[in-house]
């Protein structure tokens, strides 16, 4: 195992070399962090194959190794809240104090006053130009996306703010829904969906999930939920597009994909436009984000937050806001 850091590809190509680079690994990380392979960082989206090369040497043998150790069933590749992640945001928002909500508020600046920080935000009203107000805190978590962090951090401390990640991916995701009638006139393959290796089209789908059999509880009986992902370059190609157009395009791919006689259109189609939503973790992420760590531990009663620093999934965010609570009540006590 090398001694620095290197990026996804290179440590796949030492591996297994081009093939599975390319119609594995690549579309595959993708699909989670909608990067480039030749610039993400191995040991900040891949350490449980890093620790696995470090200690057995072939990743092979080290797979095959944990499987002869398992003593209890894997755990299930894909989880989610029973009724989608908007749940989770659905009973924080009934669990907070209705004072504490501010809906289409923007964070306008951020500075120390005395021992207080003064947050000073956009409020909401019916003129053409919305007001202004500032509230006082002794803690501020910084929970917003990368480049609102950057835009508040950036006055209070410039060589913090340069560390964040500047590059992001967008997605776009496309949900088709068909009741019963118009789901039986065609069929898909068993399991959860598939991902797309890149073919060199701007506006490829990354991938599609097949939600009903994915979730099975999501879908009345017999209807049938797709959803497909543009994402890095083709959801920023399409992103000035319209909703019909962006539709059309992810119809027929999946058709060309899944059915080449043809699909019927869904009866309820949704689009969501995430832009810059997945900050990419390039090669020595892991280093900048200690150099970081070391600077904000210097600015009092400030904490960072979110998917920009140590990991995108909603586990990683919730066990780090976890840790950061535990922290200062921890301090306090």
């Amino acid at each position: 195992a090398p001694a620095q850091d290197e990026s996804v590809a290179s440590f796949t190509l030492r591996h297994f070399g081009d093939e599975v680079l390319t119609t594995l690994a690549a579309p595959l990380l993708s699909g989670v962090f909608g990067g480039d392979v030749h610039k993400l960082s191995v040991r900040a989206v891949m350490p449980q194959f890093v620790a696995m090369e470090r200690e057995h040497g072939s990743l092979i043998l080290a797979l095959q190794q944990a499987a002869a150790n398992r003593t209890t069933a894997p755990k299930p590749i894909f989880t989610s809240l029973r009724n989608g992640i908007a749940s989770l945001t659905q009973a924080l928002i009934a669990t907070l104090p209705e004072d504490r909500i501010h809906l289409q508020s923007s964070a306008l600046s951020l500075k120390r006053e005395g021992k207080l920080w003064c947050l000073r935000y956009s409020t909401p009203s019916g003129r053409a130009t919305p007001g202004k107000s500032k509230k006082h805190f002794r803690h501020i978590f910084l929970a917003t996306p990368a480049d609102a962090t950057v835009t508040l951090l950036k006055p209070l401390a410039p060589e913090a703010a340069a560390l964040i990640p500047t590059d992001a991916s967008s997605a776009i995701l496309v949900a088709f829904a068909w009741p019963p009638e118009s789901a039986a006139t065609f069929t898909i393959p068993a399991g959860f969906g598939y991902l797309v290796p890149s073919t060199g089209d701007p506006t490829q789908l990354l991938a599609c999930t097949f939600v009903d059999q994915k979730f099975p509880h999501r879908t009345p009986t017999g209807a049938r939920i797709l959803r497909a992902f543009f994402g890095g370059p083709s959801a920023d190609a399409l992103n000035s597009a319209t909703d019909e157009t962006i539709a059309q395009a992810a119809l027929t791919q999946l058709r060309q994909i899944l059915d080449r006689k043809g699909r019927p259109l869904a009866q309820n189609t949704t689009v969501r436009r995430l832009p810059r939503s997945l900050p990419q973790y390039e090669v020595g992420h892991l280093d900048r984000m200690a150099q970081l760590d070391d600077l904000v531990s210097r600015i009092p009663n400030l904490h960072l937050l979110g998917n920009a620093y140590r990991g995108v999934g909603l586990p990683d965010l919730i066990r780090d806001a976890r840790s950061t609570a535990q922290a200062l009540i921890a301090h306090k006590a």
